[in-house]
């Protein structure tokens, strides 16, 4: 059963981020220099960040 709730938690996070895609810009900046430089990153980017919440939950709750 801890198994599928990771999973549910997973799948929940990349539908939420799946949502927010549409209404980011086509470029993100990711890094900020001291120069003023930005270095930018691509919006598909974001699911990057849908495993986060997963190791989280397997962390804490498993």
């Amino acid at each position: 059963m801890t198994n599928k709730k990771g999973i549910l938690v997973l799948i929940i996070s990349i539908l939420i981020l799946g949502l927010i895609y549409y209404f980011l810009p086509e470029r993100i900046p990711v890094l900020f220099w001291l120069t003023g430089n930005y270095l930018y990153a691509p919006r598909e980017f974001v699911f990057a960040f849908a495993i986060i919440p997963y190791v989280v939950y397997k962390t804490w709750w498993s």
